[in-house]
């Protein structure tokens, strides 16, 4: 390589007009450091100034390599990461260390611009109907309920192992004490180490809730209608129901789940977090299992979780139906199974049209059906 060509490709990498061979090119010249030196001796004499004559070029071209090797090996690995960035630095590197007075020529003539990596994003989909299982970098393992999105950075269990949750999953997290294993789950950050928890945050909910099987976790948030004002952490068989802001749930409508006792948090703008312990958490999780557990659950709320699963939309004739609450399991069952099920227990008949399921009120047993609540 001339002296012409190696101030060519410096001037090529420098203008951001560059491959991964010029790269490679230039880490092969640095090797020659006999031709560098006579270059330095001769062409560039003129232009270096005394200071840099003093240095230890020996020992600075083996950095200047070792760096370009590291970034080298870095690119290769790590695809995400722009190549133009790391020649970019390989460039300031030469320009700046080698070069001396020459830096005059090459680098002012134009400023180099700082270049944002871009944050490339995994994207785990449930369809309404359907229900997805995923292993993640750290083989930790998520299953997600119909309906949910879970999105994580390609850097995930490199950098951080944080991710975001629209919708409802179970997490099973690899223990990891580098590397705390957090969710962003719309409002609520949920933080864990090794644990076993379930989160369930739907947008269009009125409240979001964390059910703790096993391990610690800690929640906080950033929204500042959600501001706590304590640490709040969750141990095995506990519960997290953040009532949302401007929320039309009233406290008493959140079922105690069997459990023996709970706390209450106030928050800004009328959201409260309530904490339930010593609670079953089989209903929370058995969608996970295919399966449909409800406590003492409005048909209202059943409606909603049905349409989830299979992916249709109820019309509901009465709003004194909705109201009515139901107990028992289901497991894997049709929707025709499901609603026959229920409305052995409930005054209404259906029809179902296509995706759309209609809910009406059989008037001959709804009067049998409230002498029995007398």
């Amino acid at each position: 390589m001339t002296f012409q060509e190696f101030k060519n490709l410096v001037d090529k990498i420098e203008s951001g007009q560059y491959r991964l061979s010029d790269l490679r090119k230039l880490d092969e010249q640095l090797r020659d450091r006999e031709q560098v030196k006579e270059w330095m001796d001769g062409e560039l004499n003129t232009l270096i100034s005394t200071d840099s004559r003093n240095l230890n070029y020996e020992v600075l071209y083996e950095k200047i390599r070792g760096k370009i090797h590291v970034e080298s090996r870095i690119d290769s690995h790590q695809k995400i990461v722009p190549l133009k960035k790391l020649l970019q630095v390989a460039a300031v590197l030469i320009i700046v260390f080698l070069f001396g007075g020459l830096a005059s020529f090459l680098v002012f003539r134009q400023a180099l611009k700082k270049e944002q990596i871009k944050q490339q994003y995994c994207e785990v989909v449930a369809p309404y109907g359907a229900r997805s299982e995923v292993v993640l970098p750290d083989s930790s393992k998520v299953w997600l309920n119909a309906g949910s999105k879970l999105r994580y950075s390609t850097d995930f269990n490199v950098t951080n192992r944080n991710l975001s949750l629209t919708g409802e999953g179970f997490f099973d997290v690899s223990k990891n004490k580098e590397l705390p294993f957090v969710v962003n789950a719309l409002d609520l950050k949920i933080t864990a180490l090794g644990t076993q928890f379930n989160v369930k945050a739907y947008k269009d909910d009125e409240v979001i809730e964390t059910t703790l099987i096993e391990g610690k976790v800690k929640l906080e948030s950033e929204a500042n209608a959600y501001k706590f004002s304590e640490n709040i952490y969750l141990l095995p068989n506990q519960k997290a129901v953040l009532v949302k802001k401007r929320s039309k749930v009233e406290v008493e409508d959140i079922p105690d789940n069997e459990s023996d006792s709970r706390k209450e948090f106030e928050m800004a703008a009328s959201a409260k977090l309530i904490i339930q312990e010593k609670i079953d958490p089989i209903p929370d999780i058995a969608w996970k299992n295919n399966k449909l557990v409800f406590n003492a659950k409005k048909l209202s709320e059943i409606l909603i979780e049905l349409e989830r699963k299979f992916n249709v939309k109820f019309q509901c004739k009465s709003d004194k139906i909705q109201n009515y609450k139901f107990t028992g399991t289901l497991d894997d069952e049709t929707l025709q199974q499901v609603l026959d099920a229920i409305k052995l227990s409930a005054p209404f008949d259906y029809s179902i049209d296509g995706n759309v399921v209609t809910l009406m009120v059989n008037s001959e047993r709804m009067n049998e059906y409230e002498k029995q609540l007398q």
